[in-house]
């Protein structure tokens, strides 16, 4: 769970460490703007998404789900849960 500003500031993070920077200059792994689809999505009143980003202890991608819901016009809150892929053998 974290908070943004509308500039993509976090003011309050969790601990991924993509999170605890300017979320606008985040990109996922296809080169979407995970802080300008958030934004976007809480300016029309929030929402889910899917987000696939890096992972860096692996080096494979992670897919999450992710909701986005506003605050107020200033503020917005992030939340993503990583969705786990199992396997077939």
């Amino acid at each position: 769970l974290s908070i943004y500003d509308s500039a993509g500031n976090p003011l309050v993070h969790d601990p991924n460490p993509w999170s605890t920077e300017n979320l606008l200059g985040i990109t996922d792994i296809y080169g979407a703007s995970i802080g300008r689809d958030a934004l976007t999505m809480a300016r029309e009143g929030g929402g889910f998404n899917y987000i696939n980003l890096p992972s860096e202890s692996d080096a494979t991608t992670r897919l999450s789900l992710g909701y986005v819901q506003p605050i107020d016009d200033e503020w917005f809150i992030l939340l993503t849960v990583p969705m786990k892929m199992t396997e077939t053998v």
